[in-house]
């Protein structure tokens, strides 16, 4: 992430200001505008993401920022709920990806990885 973009995002965060941006969704050609209280900025398994609270949906949403999203940071101030956790919301995530409900998973692999032992 260009270093620019990184220290505006993180101002965003610490000085609770509110951002819009005009967000394009991997895998989607146009970019949609999103009003945003940006809650958190996280470097996860090498990736920056930006959990933040998006007015339109009523929900927090995981934002891959890149640069080639522009935003602009607004001067409406908002708070953080005190029970937002990025750790909660993460537990029982793959990465950052999770979903509802709970699912049975069944790994195949081409060769044996190992052995068991008894």
């Amino acid at each position: 992430m260009n270093l620019e973009i990184f220290d505006a995002l993180a101002k965003a965060v610490s000085q609770h200001r509110q951002l819009e941006l005009a967000y394009r969704k991997p895998g989607q050609r146009q970019t949609e505008k999103r009003l945003v209280d940006p809650y958190h900025l996280a470097n996860i398994n090498g990736e920056w993401f930006l959990f933040a609270y998006d007015h339109a949906r009523k929900d927090v949403r995981t934002f891959v920022p890149r640069g080639s999203n522009p935003f602009k940071r607004r001067a409406r101030r908002f708070e953080r709920p005190q029970k937002f956790s990025l750790e909660k919301r993460l537990r029982d995530s793959f990465g950052v990806h999770s979903g509802k409900g709970e699912y049975d998973v069944l790994i195949r692999f081409k060769r044996p990885c190992g052995r068991l032992h008894s």
